[in-house]
């Protein structure tokens, strides 16, 4: 082995050849070149204390000496201090004004931290707050996301609730563990930050398997539950599940249990909640029944085999499109949303078993469904086949017919879908190689027309946000496109 002239090195104790000396004093290691274990010797580097020591200094102040050190840097190349701290991650969000704000953190010269947002397209200062922070480390895109006007920060513990015109903190909160993400939830609010507002309440889930509601007036802490998965919402009712196979619609002020479900399965959408129902009755079916999201009275049952609703559930048309297992790939099973349901046994009964012919057929045979949204008069869908393949379409739902069909895409290396404001009628979708370039697509349910395509060198977030496209790259820029085009507005 070479060793670099000038370099510290050592030699071997067992060949006498020269190895690099970083290594702490007393490891056990092969020699790599002749593969024997030696010791490193006294001198060879830190010592197994004094790299502890400096591990220690570095997880609590290594963030804050860093970005302190570049900030000077920085002053004595431009002469002006930076935005943000180099440490930092910036997040685009919506100001609760219309329009759009960059947040991040910012290192003083005293080594105290605070929060700023930035006009993304002027880079003026709005506004700064959360002054006299000590971070460990900046906080991380799942710390910051934007809800209803307010800009919230978890970070280290502790939930900050910001007025997203002024930045003005409006209060602050202890959180249990480190805020949770919500992959399923991203394409239809944005960003996986597990945080969502019920009925005037702000409910957070963390990392430490339990669920938080806060007052979203004044931050006042309500109640708090153990939870398995997330939360499911829709703006005014809540359902937890804290135990395996026991669903409760909660009471988002109180945290009281109003109505407990037994199932294995359930989606919430429009109001109602449809949940997979076995064993029902005498001859114990298995069937699907759909429940009042604000009472928790069943509705009605549907008996039917195979019944999946990881997916979702979709309610178009009048009616609810219940996703089933089939021989070669998902069915959707259609059942009226009025409640005219078919006696018990109906379906199981004319189609052999829910799941075994009982739905319509996708376009594609040997395609499962991932996840079903409702666009406008469409359902789009993220689906898989046997080999691993994706497909995003966007389908008529009576007739099962494409509106849109990306054709096979890679899976599970980009954002994936996301769905544009009510009543847009757009629909995004990324794909690509792992550490690789990404595509961009956008288009119309309506039409199905694909309205643009584009490529990235990479893609770590997408986002619809005040009338715009809002994408981000981690150690990369931020863009702002027109979603019209595609066309670049803003690079932050």
């Amino acid at each position: 082995m070479v060793v670099p002239a000038g370099f510290p090195s050592f030699p071997c104790p067992k060949c006498g050849g020269a190895l690099p000396a970083t290594m702490a004093a007393g490891m056990v290691i092969p020699c790599p070149l002749c593969q024997q274990q030696i010791v490193v010797p006294a001198g060879g580097g830190p010592t197994a204390a004094q790299a502890a020591a400096y591990q220690a200094w570095a997880m609590q102040h290594g963030n804050t000496a860093a970005a302190m050190h570049d900030q000077q840097a920085h002053r004595q190349q431009t002469g002006q201090p930076s935005l943000f701290a180099s440490t930092s991650t910036r997040v685009i969000v919506e100001d609760g004004a219309g329009g759009l704000v960059a947040v991040g953190a910012q290192v003083g010269a005293d080594g105290s931290w605070h929060v700023r947002g930035v006009d993304p397209q002027t880079h003026q200062v709005r506004w700064e707050a959360m002054h006299g922070s000590h971070f460990q480390t900046c906080p991380e895109p799942r710390s910051i996301c934007g809800r209803n006007g307010r800009i919230y920060i978890a970070h280290q513990g502790v939930l900050t609730a910001l007025d997203g015109p002024t930045g003005r903190a409006l209060w602050q909160a202890r959180l249990g563990a480190r805020i949770d993400l919500d992959v399923d939830g991203a394409p239809v609010a944005g960003d996986e930050t597990d945080l969502r507002e019920v009925a005037g309440v702000v409910i957070v889930r963390t990392e430490d398997d339990a669920v938080s509601a806060f007052d979203r007036d004044t931050g006042q802490g309500l109640w708090r539950r153990a939870i398995n998965g997330h939360p499911q919402c829709d703006g005014t009712h809540l359902f937890i599940e804290e135990e395996f196979r026991k669903l409760d619609l909660v009471a988002p002020r109180t945290g009281q249990t109003i109505a407990r479900f037994g199932t294995t399965e359930a989606a919430l959408t429009a109001g109602a909640l449809v949940i997979n129902a076995e064993e029902r009755g005498d001859d114990e079916q298995d069937g699907v029944a759909l429940i009042d999201a604000a009472t928790g009275q069943e509705r009605w049952f549907v008996a039917a085999d195979s019944v999946t609703l990881d997916a979702g559930v979709a309610i178009v048309g009048g009616e609810v499109l219940v996703p089933l297992n089939g021989n070669h790939g998902t069915e959707l099973l259609p059942i009226s949303a009025a409640g005219a349901a078919p006696k018990k046994g109906f379906f199981a009964r004319l189609f052999g078993g829910g799941g075994s012919g009982g739905g319509r057929k996708l376009p594609w045979p040997d395609h499962d469904v991932d996840a079903l949204w409702v666009v406008g008069d469409a359902l789009v869908v993220d689906l898989r086949d046997r080999s691993g393949h994706r497909r995003i379409a966007a389908l008529d739902p009576r007739a099962m017919t494409a509106r849109h069909d990306s054709g096979p895409i890679p899976s599970g290396v980009a954002p994936g879908v996301r769905l544009g404001p009510p009543g847009s009628g757009l629909v995004a979708y990324s794909f690509g190689e792992s550490n690789g370039p990404k595509t961009l697509r956008l288009f119309d349910v309506a039409s199905g027309a694909l309205r643009w395509e584009r490529t990235f060198a990479d893609l770590d977030d997408v986002a619809f946000r005040a009338g715009q496209l809002v994408l981000r790259t981690d150690g990369g820029p931020c863009e702002i496109l027109d979603p019209a085009s595609g066309q670049t507005r803003v690079t932050f």
